[in-house]
């Protein structure tokens, strides 16, 4: 029975999320996600670290960039209080959120996401145009019920990629590289083990000394 209503919430969330909040607030907003590049983050845990560690690395090298994630949002270096306090905002909010980056000539978007939100269609209207995975290990089970349902969520993200990065170490790795389209979209790997140079292997060795952090890091 729980896995029946689990399903039934899809085209339900389809309608109310996705139809009539989604695609009202991108005609409102004038589709703004077309307009810019969205660097999405997703996994069970990490996210809000790698998220910004990529927008603080971006705006380090001149990009305009905005981030929204668990810690709040920000435009370039300004924080925007937009009452979001979540990591997957709703349609309205986020659409509002891109089209100010979008009026501000900003070039990226670093926008981190969660599976429920995936699955709430709360994302419409979003295509990335990178989307790189933490990992996804057996958490958020008291909503998708198995992690089988928990890692197609994932995908559901990760499938509107242009490109993917997924990470080498995860259980997940092998599972989701097979399930992405190698055809339409650049499916690339990294792990904690892979070498950037001295200098920059220094600096994450030395800033990171867990394990967890240091591929956190290397994602971004």
């Amino acid at each position: 029975m729980q896995e029946l209503i689990y399903r039934l919430k899809r085209p339900y969330h389809f309608v109310k999320t996705g139809l009539l909040k989604g695609f009202r607030a991108q005609l409102k907003y004038g589709f703004p996600a077309k307009k810019i590049k969205v660097l999405l983050i997703t996994g069970t845990d990490g996210k809000t670290t790698t998220s910004n560690l990529l927008y603080h690395l971006l705006n380090q090298t001149k990009k305009k960039t905005g981030l929204i994630s668990t810690v709040g949002a920000y435009i370039g270096n300004k924080k925007v209080d937009t009452g979001l306090h979540v990591t997957a905002p709703g349609p309205e909010k986020l659409q509002n959120f891109i089209k100010k980056m979008v009026d501000k000539k900003f070039e990226y978007l670093v926008l981190e996401f969660t599976s429920h939100g995936a699955y709430q269609f709360r994302d419409w209207g979003i295509k990335p145009h990178i989307a790189g995975l933490t990992n996804i290990t057996h958490e958020h089970l008291d909503y998708h019920l198995t992690y089988q349902n928990y890692l197609e969520a994932k995908l559901l993200l990760l499938k509107k990629a242009s490109m993917v990065f997924l990470n080498q170490n995860d259980q997940s790795f092998y599972e989701l590289k097979e399930k992405l389209n190698a055809k339409e979209q650049k499916i690339k790997s990294y792990s904690v083990e892979e070498k950037f140079g001295k200098k920059i292997d220094k600096a994450i060795n030395k800033t990171f000394p867990e394990k967890f952090n240091q591929a956190n890091a290397h994602l971004a």
